[in-house]
């Protein structure tokens, strides 16, 4: 049996099928690399992307950073700071006081009708909802 397998065998081994042999391993082992490049530069562009990104927003932040400089060395954040802290006014500014607030007898009395409503139950506003009336 095994003498009629290497009878098989030996019948395609030839010149011309050693050489397409060594051809397509050469090709497979081309694409390979080339596959293999193009993933490597796939992560690396995808890489630069990701450095640019971080660079861009690095150079907002230090924008940013140096608006806030500039407005707290303005006179305007220096004169609303001394209002703040130090309880500071302007010349000719008066303090305007206005009376305690007292509650009035009929904002309660409309609290407590509004209480007294029913509450519907699920049905009920289904049936308001999809009719519009009540369905008493």
């Amino acid at each position: 049996m095994n003498s009629a397998l290497l009878k098989r065998f030996e019948k395609h081994l030839s010149l011309n099928n050693g050489v397409l042999a060594v051809a397509v391993f050469i090709t497979l082992t081309w694409l390979w690399g080339t596959v293999s490049a193009i993933q490597r530069n796939f992560v690396l562009q995808q890489r630069e992307e990701d450095l640019k990104q971080q660079i861009s927003l690095e150079t907002l932040q230090n924008e940013n950073l140096k608006y806030q400089e500039a407005y707290f060395k303005s006179p305007e954040y220096l004169e609303l700071s001394a209002r703040q802290h130090f309880d500071k006014v302007s010349p000719g500014e008066r303090e305007l006081i206005l009376p305690a607030h007292t509650v009035s007898s009929e904002p309660a009395a409309q609290t407590a009708s509004v209480s007294s409503v029913q509450p519907k139950s699920n049905f009920e506003q289904w049936m308001f909802f999809l009719f519009g009336s009540h369905s008493n």
